[in-house]
């Protein structure tokens, strides 16, 4: 068994923009059944989204006032390259412990992060948070189909169950995940971070170019594949659903609806 790591060819995320559905509404709706046929080509079965990490967000050591990255050098993921590059931003790559050096020395001005797997130690180099958050950080365990298929009923119910315990806790509609997302937006004000907050058309263009820049990710990789099944998709009534894979030939690590 694996848990799906957080390099950009090997996630699986679910989600929406503004507001996440739950895993249980994505099993009731159909949505995990259809990505577990996606998934089943690849010889791999998903077992349950074990972890939430909450949106994405831009994380900058000086402020903006519209979504405008224009001169900014951002540090980034693959998940997210191509929406900050959309807008304005030159990016590179670096690993965790490279991001307080770059942002103490101004090599970058900024980086994207989910929140609540945020580094304490990075308030020292970080002053502003913009929001609205964009994708969903979540972690996912995921079984060889074919070694899941060898295991016992009694075997496979088991590790079915402690899945969905965890999927349930992890939920961010939760009391606990609430608490922890409350507590660290003030410890950070309390530290001197402020939060940048777009609304109205600037809060839309922002979200817009999250969701063009992932969708048109899909579609550059697997044109016919995901423009046929993004429309079987919509046309089902399956609402929120997105593929983040590349080495497994399934995708990109991005979220939205297909427009």
């Amino acid at each position: 068994m694996v848990q799906t790591p957080t390099s950009a060819s090997q996630v699986v995320r679910f989600g929406v923009f503004e507001v996440d559905l739950q895993a249980a509404e994505l099993r009731k709706n159909g949505a995990l059944a259809y990505m577990q046929r996606l998934l089943a080509e690849k010889n791999i079965h998903f077992v349950a989204r074990h972890h939430e990490f909450g949106p994405f967000h831009l994380w900058l050591s000086k402020p903006i006032t519209k979504p405008d990255l224009t001169g900014f050098h951002l540090r980034v993921a693959p998940v997210y390259t191509a929406f900050f590059k959309s807008l304005g931003a030159t990016v590179q790559r670096s690993n965790i412990a490279q991001v307080y050096t770059y942002m103490e020395n101004g090599t970058v001005q900024g980086y994207g992060w989910p929140a609540l797997a945020w580094v304490p130690a990075w308030i020292k180099v970080t002053k502003y948070r913009v929001e609205p958050g964009f994708y969903s950080a979540t972690l996912h365990t995921l079984v060889n189909l074919k070694r899941w298929n060898k295991l016992s009923n009694a075997e496979q119910a088991v590790i079915t169950k402690v899945g969905l315990e965890f999927e349930a806790k992890a939920e961010p509609n939760t009391t606990a995940w609430q608490a922890k997302s409350y507590a660290q937006k003030a410890w950070m004000a309390e530290g001197g971070m402020k939060t940048i907050t777009f609304e109205g058309a600037d809060r839309a263009k922002w979200l817009a170019a999250a969701k063009k820049t992932g969708w048109d990710e899909v579609l550059e990789r697997s044109p016919v594949r995901f423009a046929t099944r993004a429309t079987q998709a919509v046309q089902t009534g399956i609402q929120q659903l997105s593929v983040f894979t590349g080495g497994l030939g399934l995708g990109v690590p991005h979220v939205g609806r297909p427009s």
